[in-house]
């Protein structure tokens, strides 16, 4: 369940960068999958400092990654996603299954 949230949220976070504000107190270090802790470090970097994060900016920001593999997990999460109206219960998914 969870790694289907973190996929999602990912997912939803690309369709609309804002949604991060629906993350409530989610961090990085709470993700299953390492990879996409640090795309969601990514959203909150350009929450923090004022700028929309997206493909491009991701990828410059995550070089030392392999850009398919990247770039496939990428794809991957936006494959799983209809919606960004998610991201809360997505986030709270994700936070619920790390206190256990």
């Amino acid at each position: 369940m969870t790694a289907n949230a973190e996929v999602s949220l990912i997912g939803a976070l690309m369709m609309e960068p804002s949604a991060i504000k629906d993350c409530g107190d989610l961090r990085p270090d709470m993700f299953t999958d390492s990879l996409l802790g640090r795309v969601f470090l990514e959203y909150l970097r350009a929450a923090e400092f004022g700028y929309t994060a997206n493909i491009v900016t991701i990828a410059e920001n995550m070089s030392d990654v392999p850009k398919e593999e990247l770039m496939g997990r990428l794809r991957e999460c936006g494959d799983s996603t209809i919606t960004s109206a998610a991201a809360g219960r997505y986030s709270a998914a994700i936070i619920d299954a790390y206190k256990v």
